[in-house]
């Protein structure tokens, strides 16, 4: 897979927003991942851009954070669009 930062700016975006949704949480990468029904990996290499997240897998990632895949879409579009 290409590596992230090759993904652009939008694309590091994405991730540290990953972040932001799963801490602002209170979340651990492993507690998400419990909460998902994945392995603690799935989480990790997701937010670091390894393994790509599906938009499905994405709503499921929110709602499991206590948010929305369109709060989540309104936060990265804030951060991206010029």
């Amino acid at each position: 897979m290409t590596a992230p930062a090759d993904e652009g700016p939008a694309y590091a975006a994405f991730l540290e927003e990953l972040v932001r949704l799963r801490t602002q949480a209170g979340l651990s990468p492993l507690e998400l991942a419990e909460r998902l029904g994945v392995q603690e990996s799935a989480v990790t290499r997701g937010e670091a851009g390894t393994r790509r997240v599906g938009v499905v897998e994405l709503q499921r990632w929110a709602f499991a954070c206590g948010s929305t895949l369109e709060e989540f879409g309104r936060r990265l579009q804030a951060r991206t669009v010029q």
